[in-house]
C-alpha cells in the first residue's frame, strides 16, 4: 500500500516536515508533563484533605484539661505547626491547579486559546511557520510542567509537617 506524500513546496526538503513531527511530538509528551503534575496535584489535594479531617476530629479533645506532662504551649505550637503547613500546602496546590490559557502568540494555530478567540487565520501556512509554533508551543508546555511540579514540590514538604504534626495532635489527645 502507497503512502501518499505532500507536496513539499520548492526549496523545502522532507526535513522540515521531519522537524514539525519531530516538535509535534515533543508538544505531546510536554502536555503529558503538566498533565502528571495535575494528576500529582490531585493526588495531594486528597492527602491535605484526609490528614486535616483527621486533625479535625482531634481538636475536641483537645479542650479539655491537660495533665502536667502536656504543657498549653506544646498543644498550641503543634496546631500552629499544624496550620501553618496546612495554608503553606494549600497555596501550592492552588497555583499548582489553577488553569492558565496563555497562549505563546496570539495567532498560534497550535495553542488553544488562540483558536477559542478566534485569532488564527484560515490560511495555510509554511511547514517552517508550523514548526515555529509548534515550538513556541512546546517551549510554553515546558515552563508550565516546571512551574506545576514546583508547586507540587513544595505542598509537598508542608504535607511531609502535617504527617508530623496529625499524629503529634493524636498523641496530645491520647495524653490529654
Amino acid at each position: 500500500m502507497r503512502h501518499s506524500r505532500r507536496k513539499v513546496p520548492a526549496g523545502l526538503s522532507g526535513r522540515a516536515e521531519a522537524e514539525l513531527d519531530i516538535v509535534l511530538t515533543t508538544v505531546s509528551s510536554f502536555q503529558g508533563a503538566v498533565q502528571h503534575a495535575d494528576d500529582k496535584a490531585r493526588t495531594l489535594v486528597s492527602v491535605l484533605a484526609m490528614i486535616t479531617a483527621m486533625a479535625t476530629a482531634q481538636l475536641g479533645l483537645l479542650g479539655t484539661a491537660h495533665p502536667p506532662a502536656v504543657s498549653r504551649f506544646v498543644v498550641t505550637a503543634v496546631l500552629v505547626c499544624f496550620a501553618a503547613a496546612y495554608v503553606f500546602s494549600a497555596v501550592h496546590l492552588v497555583q499548582a491547579i489553577w488553569p492558565r490559557t496563555g497562549s505563546p502568540a496570539p495567532d498560534n494555530q497550535f495553542a488553544f486559546p488562540s483558536v477559542a478567540v478566534g485569532a488564527v487565520e484560515a490560511r495555510p501556512r509554511s511547514v517552517r511557520d508550523q514548526r515555529t509554533q509548534a515550538g513556541d508551543l512546546a517551549l510554553l508546555l515546558a515552563r508550565l510542567a516546571m512551574r506545576k511540579h514546583r508547586h507540587v514540590r513544595c505542598a509537598l514538604a508542608g504535607i511531609c509537617v502535617l504527617l508530623a504534626s496529625g499524629p503529634g495532635l493524636l498523641l496530645l489527645a491520647a495524653l490529654g
